[in-house]
Formats: C-alpha cells, structure tokens, sequence
C-alpha cells in the first residue's frame, strides 16, 4: 500500500494524524446542543470523520497496527497532556492486571490508551482551562466520551476496544445512555485507572494540593455506580503501593457483606 502510495509509514502516519485533528477538532463546541447518541451518532460528525475512518478502516488486514498509529500520533499532536494521560493509564491497567495474576490484555490496554481520544473535539480553550469549567463548557467536555466511543466504534477491529473505554466516567453520571448498564471488569479495570492518575498527576483544571494514595483508593473502594469487585480493587491497592493496614482498614469500611470481609483478610493479611 505505501509503495502504491510513493509514501514512507511515517509521514503517512502523520499526515492521516493531522487530516483526523483537523476534521474534528472542537467539533463538540458546535454539537453541544445537539443530540449526539452512541447509537445513532450525529450527522456532522458522521460527516467529518468518514474519510479519515474509511481509510483506515479499509486499509489491508496486515496493516491493522495502521489506525492505531495514527490515533496515537493524533492525539499526540492535538493534545499532548491528554496523549501522555493515556498512557499512564494504560501502565495502571497492566499493573492491576498483574496484581490480579492475570496475562496482559490488549484490548484493555488499547482501551486505556484511547480513552480520551474523544478530546480532539474539544476546544483547547477547555482543554487547558486552569480552574473549574463551568457548566457550559462542562457540557461541552461532556461530549468527548461518546464522540470517543463513536470515533473508536467506526473502526471495525476497534469495537470491543470502545465497548471497554465506554465506561470511563459512568461514575461521574455520563453518558447518560449508558447509566444503570452492567459494567464489565475489564471497563472496572479501566475506570480505577483512570481515576487513580486522574486525581495524583497535574490536570489543567485542577485547583489545590493532589489528592494522596489513601485518598484516591477511598474514592474507588466507596464508588457504587459502579461498585467495583472486591478482587479488582484487592489488586489495585497492592499494584499502587497502598499501605496494606490502610487498605484493609478502607476496604472493610465499605465491604458489603461477610463474603467480601474475608477475601480482604486472606487477601491483606498483616
């Protein structure tokens, strides 16, 4: 393909990364008071991200790493915070895995890698706000999500990938559509993640000291829409580093009957 084309793969790469930003970028400013469905999508968007979605959907079986490449580089050059976020998470994700003695998974790790992707839609004005957003924008940041899910859900070897990520901020009460679904461990995985360095890295809108350790672990031990497993959450504090009594102590706190009660003291037992 790239003979045909008279093109190396890296200047492809980064001319299909350009092409995508450059069709969607802050496209949520102009749809934040449209109905943009996961089901149905919106027509603009549609419209906006075809070709780029068409290309590297229809590009040959053997270069599927192709789209992958060019989503990474995309947000790379839209929003580097948001790039490097990603692949923080993706880290945590891998780490609770392995604390839970589970093999890597890629769609999970591809998951966490493009979670935010959906924020090449968003003005970089709100992107990199310091301080609260307020309710407008927060309506407009909103939208990343779906966008996000409908941008990786064009891409057919793509979709278990956005059915994973979908999940990200279902806590936080969005999307919408998706509250009160049944949420699968792999997207627990993905949320505790998310959360984790989403409250103890530097985020633009932040005001105030980070939270600590302790602090982000009570965050996702108390969470109930959704609650997480006891086994991912086990595994998260020994794959953060949490003090073991620290995370006996936050875990017994919110442990929901007797069953869970021992799985955390066989589990941290000091």
């Amino acid at each position: 393909m790239l003979e045909k084309l008279n093109i190396n793969r890296e200047d492809l790469v980064r001319t299909l990364a350009r092409e995508f930003v450059r069709s969607i970028q802050g496209v949520a400013e102009e749809l934040v008071g449209e109905k943009v469905s996961i089901r149905t999508g919106h027509p603009e968007l549609s419209r906006r991200l075809g070709p780029s979605l068409d290309f590297l959907d229809y590009a040959p079986p053997r270069d599927y790493g192709l789209a992958n490449e060019v989503l990474r580089e995309a947000l790379n050059i839209y929003h580097l915070s948001s790039a490097n976020h990603c692949d923080r998470v993706a880290c945590g994700v891998i780490e609770i895995r392995s604390a839970m003695g589970l093999s890597v998974d890629r769609n999970l790790i591809l998951a966490a890698r493009y979670h935010d992707i959906g924020k090449i839609a968003i003005p970089l004005s709100i992107l990199n706000k310091p301080g609260d957003l307020d309710s407008d924008q927060r309506k407009i940041m909103d939208l990343h999500q779906v966008i996000g899910y409908l941008i990786l859900r064009g891409l057919r070897t793509f979709r278990q990938i956005a059915d994973i990520m979908l999940f990200t901020h279902i806590e936080k009460g969005y999307p919408g559509e998706v509250v009160g679904q049944e949420v699968s461990p792999l997207s627990h995985i993905q949320i505790i993640a998310d959360t984790f360095d989403g409250c103890l890295s530097f985020r633009e809108y932040r005001k105030g000291a980070r939270k600590s350790l302790n602090e982000v672990f009570q965050i996702v031990a108390s969470d109930d829409k959704p609650r997480h497993p006891i086994d991912v959450l086990i595994s998260t504090a020994l794959s953060f580093g949490i003090n073991l009594r620290d995370a006996k102590r936050i875990l017994l706190d919110n442990a929901q009957n007797d069953n869970e009660k021992l799985k955390i003291e066989e589990a941290l037992a000091v």
